[in-house]
């Protein structure tokens, strides 16, 4: 790879980067659901960064929320603010990445990479998006590039771009988990290149210098906080789950483990999960990663095939050229093969929870590169003497489409706070009344939903309602057991667990109404439905007993005691039995209830099965 030294270049890419941020404004202007995707997470993130110094929940890693925390506020203006933070950094990052580029391609190389990621679809989507790919996408592409030079140069120079390497290694890990597969990947590389010296190798500890000095606070948080250093919910946990609604869940202890993932389901099983995800899931989601802006979408399965096509000639041709050059590219070419065929078997895996092409939108430069590189090095001089007239073609065609693209809506950039309140107000309206009916600390039922600015109640512990084993009992069961006196229901959350809520609530056009509502419900806000979204306060004393017993039987279940009405000559009459599961248990149980006079003669009896929860025992 050569390096170019070419000033006009580096002009026109700031020029275009000036332009790029503000295309990104009509997006941005039209992103206004704070709960669309992980935002709200991220939001909230910054909050508690921001007011007591939580770091992470073991499931969000915290640079872009340390970034956006000295900004937060419980407010919908830091919303917009975070918005424009999203901004700065997409386009600092495309610098970043074209900074390194300049070192693998030249500079017309690299100017062409930062034009093809311009056009990126899904890279422009993020950039107004407030979430981890952000700032990892740049980071882990840093690390990339200095690995390849770190192989290249010599000795001295070689250590100091390993040491670099690490230190956008570590950062990536800080914005994102699987950022410390750049240390396998680099120590792979090496591994396949020295052999037997790679322990020797001061470019590997010059690697992990870097990448330790940059992860050791979220490594000594974690031990603090979690007692596993490297402790991150979704590689212990959502990675090993069938679907994602199987992650809501009553207790974490139910989540799945790798364990309890090989237990539960056959090599069978496994097996077709894995076929089906490197055949039919990776090629859409790699292809929606890599379209273009106008290409056709991934539902276009004929544009997906003839996408799958071009990558296995590209890959051929790379292949040729590193074969024919051996071996000095075997460094760069093993540790792009090992990344890319690593996250896409990972990623294929993952497909029943999240098919989202940002998980593999670390591997778009990369791939560019690989393209470039192929026509910079081609053997046939047709082919090299249009490549600089087609650089400057496409920048001409970027620049006129960014302009075309910004000029029209910069007035936008001056509307959008007073637009995302005016499109929260409803969110903002309810989110207020249960911050106005409740503690800091106290537990809400919410969601699953993305239809609410949750982040606003950050300093409340915001439930979802279960999924696995999902059950009015259970439900009931959760109320009392977290506490939960607050209940924020919407037509997302009615929708995800119609099961359990179609008992009581109905959806219309207009939005949810119930007959009658559970024992001990009362709708506070609006004052009668139907509604969407809708606040109910739940007064628990119903589901506890009026007359306290405590009798186990078989070490199974408890009786907690009985409640029964007035009850009149030759008129109906409801007694309840409360109960609790005490351990789990497989078989049916059921209970025969006897109704004895003032003789104790037997009025009548009636028997049910006992309706709990038979997996997860209520704590």
């Amino acid at each position: 790879m050569t390096r170019q030294i070419n000033k006009p270049f580096n002009k026109m890419a700031v020029l275009l980067l000036v332009l790029y941020f503000f295309t990104l404004v009509p997006a941005a202007y039209n992103n206004t659901l704070t709960a669309d995707g992980d935002q709200s997470k991220f939001l909230r993130a910054a909050l508690d960064i921001h007011t007591s110094g939580m770091l992470t929940d073991g499931n969000l890693s915290f640079l872009m929320p340390l970034l956006l925390s000295p900004l937060a506020s419980r407010d919908i203006h830091f919303f917009t603010i975070a918005k424009w933070v999203s901004m700065v950094i997409s386009t600092l990052g495309l610098y970043a990445i074209f900074w390194i580029h300049k070192r693998l391609l030249g500079e017309r190389g690299a100017f062409m990479v930062l034009l093809l990621l311009m056009l990126n679809a899904k890279f422009r989507a993020s950039a107004i998006f407030i979430d981890a790919e952000t700032i990892f996408v740049p980071l882990f592409v840093l690390s990339w590039g200095a690995s390849l030079l770190a192989f290249q140069k010599q000795e001295k120079d070689g250590l100091r771009w390993a040491f670099g390497a690490g230190v956008f290694a570590g950062l990536a890990y800080l914005s994102k988990a699987n950022g410390i597969l750049l240390l396998l990947i680099f120590g792979g590389t090496l591994l396949l290149v020295v052999k037997w010296r790679t322990m020797l190798d001061k470019r590997l500890w010059g690697f992990l210098a870097g990448f330790v000095l940059m992860s050791s606070i979220l490594w000594w948080y974690n031990w603090a906080a979690f007692g596993q250093p490297f402790f991150n919910v979704n590689t212990a946990n959502y990675f090993w789950l069938d679907s994602w609604e199987e992650g809501f869940v009553a207790s974490e202890a139910d989540l799945p483990d790798m364990a309890g993932y090989w237990q539960t389901h056959s090599l069978a099983e496994i097996g077709e999960r894995l076929w089906n995800g490197l055949t039919l899931s990776a090629p859409k989601q790699w292809y929606a990663a890599f379209r273009l802006v106008g290409m056709p979408p991934a539902s276009e399965r004929w544009m997906v095939y003839l996408f799958t096509a071009v990558c296995l000639v590209l890959a051929a041709g790379v292949g040729w050229r590193v074969w024919t050059s051996w071996p000095r590219y075997q460094a760069p070419f093993y540790f792009s093969a090992a990344g890319i065929l690593g996250f896409y078997v990972l990623f294929a895996w993952y497909h029943p929870i999240s098919e989202a092409p940002r998980f593999v939108m670390v591997w778009v430069p990369v791939v560019y590169t690989a393209v470039i590189w192929l026509w910079q090095n081609s053997e046939t001089n047709g082919i090299q003497t249009w490549f600089n007239p087609f650089v400057i073609w496409l920048a001409v065609v970027v620049g006129v489409w960014q302009m075309v693209t910004a000029v029209p809506h910069l007035p936008k950039m001056w509307q959008m706070a007073a637009h995302d309140k005016a499109a929260n107000l409803r969110q903002v309206d309810f989110m207020e009344a249960l911050l106005q009916n409740t503690q800091p600390e106290e537990s809400v039922l919410l969601g699953p939903t993305h239809g609410q600015a949750e982040w606003l109640a950050y300093d409340r512990q915001l439930i979802n309602m279960p999924h696995v084993n999902a059950s009015w009992p259970q439900l009931q069961t959760l109320l009392i057991d977290q506490n939960i006196s607050y209940i924020l229901l919407d037509r997302e959350m009615y929708n995800r667990r119609l099961p359990v809520l179609q008992a009581y609530w109905q959806a219309d056009e207009a939005g949810l109404r119930a007959d009658s509502l559970p024992p001990g419900w009362e709708l506070v806000k609006p004052e009668s439905d139907p509604c969407d979204p809708c606040l109910y306060f739940v007064d628990k004393r119903p589901y506890f007993p009026q007359t306290p017993i405590s009798k186990t039987y078989q070490n199974t279940a408890t009786l907690l005691g009985l409640t029964r009405p007035t009850i009149s000559p030759n008129e109906p009459f409801t007694l309840i039995t409360h109960w609790q599961l005490t351990a789990p248990y497989t078989s049916g149980v059921h209970i025969f209830v006897h109704v004895l006079d003032d003789k104790q003669n037997l009025v009548t009896q009636y028997d049910l099965p006992l309706v709990v929860d038979k997996t997860s025992p209520p704590a």
